[in-house]
């Protein structure tokens, strides 16, 4: 059976961003490189693009005959290894381009087009009218700046969350002088602060959260985010814990502290631990995005506790290296600046 991908050949009657469904030309036709998809995989996209159209049309009374760059769109993502649920929502947010274009609306939706699809099918065109299209499609990706201290630490969540979602951002990272200048800009005098085209926002919690819902990390429905949600609590109860004693001046005090989070670190291990075996691997049963905060924030406990937390875990060390030989996760770690926090 020829792969859907295998079938583009795209001609300048079927190639364009239509500004009108239906209406062809666009100018030269470029060719996508073939790809391998499984039966699955094939089955999956056919049934995205199909509703896709549907609800197009069923939405605006008119035929959209023009889908091949949404075919393009879904092939990419699978070919760069993106889940079925980060896949789904993505075609969502396409669809809501093509209805912002198509019938004119002055909709404030942007939807968020991963700017690295942007540069992949850059590559691949060979006319200024097809840039043309590129650039109206860039001007649709909103920007993204994080701002936060030159560690690790809570805003590593985040980052792992971008890296995954292949989605561009801005890692500003200040110095420890420039803190007393840049508290008052922030909404709570607090750090990290996510911007999101000049708006800002804090609660890292909060940051990943909606980051996941963006990248098809959340809870596929209100039980599994509310066993995200305990999950991360947890975690974060976690951190308070060990954090709780590194920060302390008192040196009598820390060391009373350090007693305490040796009896209380093992007893949240023991059962983080037990929840990743019993929901076979992960934390809730599929990769979300507890598993990348948990992962991303151990650099940081591993640190404050100076050792190995999860050595003795066996389950928890499993989920660590499988979320850190994620593709875009190892990436990241590979080529992000070296902070104090890290191994």
């Amino acid at each position: 059976m020829t792969s859907p991908l295998q079938q583009f050949r795209l001609s300048p009657d079927l190639w364009s961003w239509p500004v009108t469904p239906g209406v062809a030309g666009a100018g030269s036709w470029i060719q996508l490189p073939t790809t391998a998809l499984t039966r699955k995989e094939q089955v999956f996209i056919e049934r995205v693009w199909k509703a896709f159209v549907v609800n197009f049309e069923r939405a605006h009374k008119r035929e959209l005959s023009n889908i091949r760059p949404a075919k393009i769109f879904a092939g990419w993502l699978i070919k760069c290894g993106h889940n079925q649920a980060y896949i789904a929502q993505q075609m969502k947010l396409l669809s809501l381009f093509y209805r912002h274009l198509a019938c004119g609306t002055q909709s404030t939706v942007r939807p968020e087009l991963p700017s690295a699809f942007i540069k992949w099918l850059r590559g691949h065109v060979c006319c200024k009218e097809q840039y043309a299209h590129l650039a109206s499609i860039a001007s649709y990706l909103p920007s993204y700046k994080l701002i936060y201290a030159p560690v690790t630490a809570l805003g590593e969540p985040i980052r792992f969350l971008y890296s995954y979602a292949g989605i561009e951002f801005v890692d500003e990272r200040f110095n420890e002088e420039d803190c007393p200048k840049l508290k008052p800009t922030m909404p709570f005098g607090k750090v990290p602060v996510l911007e999101v085209d000049g708006k800002k926002i804090d609660q890292s919690v909060a940051i990943c959260r909606y980051l996941a819902k963006q990248c098809g990390l959340a809870g596929k429905n209100d039980w599994k985010s509310l066993e995200i949600d305990a999950t991360v609590d947890t975690i974060h109860d976690l951190r308070v814990n060990i954090a709780g004693f590194y920060y302390e001046s008192n040196e009598q005090v820390k060391e009373e502290k350090l007693k305490a989070a040796k009896e209380t670190v093992p007893y949240y291990l023991e059962r983080l631990d037990a929840q990743v075996k019993k929901n076979g691997g992960y934390f809730v049963g599929t990769l979300t995005w507890v598993d990348i905060t948990f992962v991303a924030l151990l650099d940081y406990l591993n640190y404050m506790m100076n050792e190995d937390i999860v050595e003795k875990y066996e389950k928890l060390k499993q989920l660590q290296k499988k979320v850190e030989e994620l593709p875009a996760i190892k990436s990241w770690i590979k080529k992000r600046p070296s902070t104090m926090f890290q191994k």
